[in-house]
């Protein structure tokens, strides 16, 4: 069929016009909508983003073309951040998304989230969009969003959720944050409000974050050590592993469990290892003579040795001092023994160099004990070469029990364990 010019003209015009009222048409039916008892497909899956068809995409792009990210607000802003998840480059996408977020305002909340429903239907997730869109909305509207949240989202979310909006709400407006925790301590999201709390607060303000963390949860540990985590990596990403260090060394502490200092050390030392294990192994040299020694973190030091070089490991260990509580050098059984199934002619040539005193005979016995269980008869020679026969009865393996008799001879009994 021919058509007159001007009637195709206006042809055409008339499907440009229906094609963007199905795209407000799909955004504002009543699919698109929340469901409050948390059951929606968006609910389900926390990482959730996805694009619409693309000519629905194109409408959308159409439309807002001349309007720039920065002046976009309403439902223009919605639209086009629909637009920015079909971007197929994950970078260009997700630096077009933040761009578009900075526009975000406390209306726009539960419409993004909502559109972030409607393409978890579609199958199509988009994670770091995802993680971004929460901080956000908290900074826009703490109170708001987290008042959505009782009703809203999986209940096994909603802390997690909670510690991202909070996080945002802390970075712009801490007071008002600090406000909401304090007047809701029953919140069955609470603790993730709390984290979310340190850890915005500390990316503008450290010592602040970290007065308040401490005047908040000293005496309860796992309070403490969820605000020492987040503390811990603001005190790395801003002043690096040595300043980490200095500000864990500020901290307060003498030891007990559940103040600061010691809630921290294994945050610390986990930074350390990462970036560099042997300063990570001096720093809990360092620490061992103290209250603030960590016998866990020691053995976990020892395994990263083990891996790679077993005598290093051991040489290591029997450098620190024994423990104030057993009066045994941590992790010398454990990890000669492990290193003793894989290579005992390495065990026996580093056994052999060490020179004489408790950590040699701690050794000794361990190694001595270990072919024992493997019925060798090689074990003997090396109990009979421990000069403190005391060691006997303090290092053995698991599955053997040993005690002394009045004549001073030692006692070998089976050992039933409970897996």
């Amino acid at each position: 069929m021919n058509l007159p010019g001007r009637t195709l003209s206006l042809y055409l015009t008339g499907a440009f016009l229906a094609g963007l009222a199905l795209g407000v048409a799909l955004f504002s039916s009543p699919a698109s909508k929340v469901d409050p008892a948390g059951t929606a497909a968006g609910n389900l899956h926390p990482d959730s983003a996805a694009a619409n068809t693309r000519h629905l995409s194109s409408t959308h792009a159409s439309a807002d073309a001349s309007d720039s990210p920065e002046s976009l607000t309403g439902e223009k802003l919605i639209s086009r951040l629909w637009v920015a998840l079909t971007i197929p480059d994950e970078d260009e996408r997700y630096a077009e998304w933040m761009r578009l977020l900075k526009n975000m305002s406390q209306a726009d909340g539960v419409k993004v989230r909502e559109m972030f429903q409607k393409m978890d239907r579609e199958g199509r997730h988009f994670t770091p969009e995802w993680k971004a869109f929460w901080p956000r909305w908290g900074a826009v509207d703490g109170a708001g969003a987290l008042e959505f949240l009782k009703t809203h989202e999986h209940p096994s979310w909603r802390n997690d959720a909670a510690e991202m909006l909070v996080r945002g709400w802390a970075a712009a407006d801490p007071t008002a944050a600090r406000a909401w925790l304090e007047a809701n301590h029953d919140s069955p999201f609470f603790q993730g409000a709390e984290r979310g709390y340190f850890d915005g607060l500390a990316r503008s303000n450290l010592p602040r974050a970290t007065q308040e963390a401490i005047a908040d949860a000293t005496g309860d540990s796992e309070r403490m050590g969820k605000a020492m985590e987040r503390l811990a990596e603001q005190a790395l990403q801003q002043r690096t592993l040595d300043g980490m260090v200095e500000w864990w060394n500020g901290l307060p502490g003498d030891g007990l469990n559940g103040t600061a200092k010691r809630e921290a050390v294994g945050h610390i030392w986990w930074r350390l290892q990462f970036a560099d294990p042997d300063k990570a192994a001096a720093w809990l040299a360092h620490e061992a003579g103290g209250t603030l020694r960590s016998d866990f973190h020691i053995q976990e030091q020892a395994n990263r040795y083990l891996e790679n070089d077993p005598a290093k490991a051991m040489t290591w260990l029997s450098t620190l001092p024994p423990s104030s509580e057993s009066q045994m050098y941590t992790g010398i059984g454990t990890t000669l023994r492990r290193w003793a199934s894989k290579d005992p002619a390495a065990v026996e040539q580093w056994l052999a160099a060490q020179p004489a005193g408790p950590a040699r005979d701690q050794a000794y016995t361990a190694y001595g004990y270990h072919l024992q269980s493997h019925d060798s008869p090689a074990a003997q020679q090396w109990l009979d070469a421990v000069q403190d026969k005391s060691w006997l009865t303090r290092e053995y393996p698991r599955g053997i029990r040993v005690s002394q008799a009045k004549d001073g001879s030692l006692i070998q009994k089976p050992q039933v364990l409970v897996p």
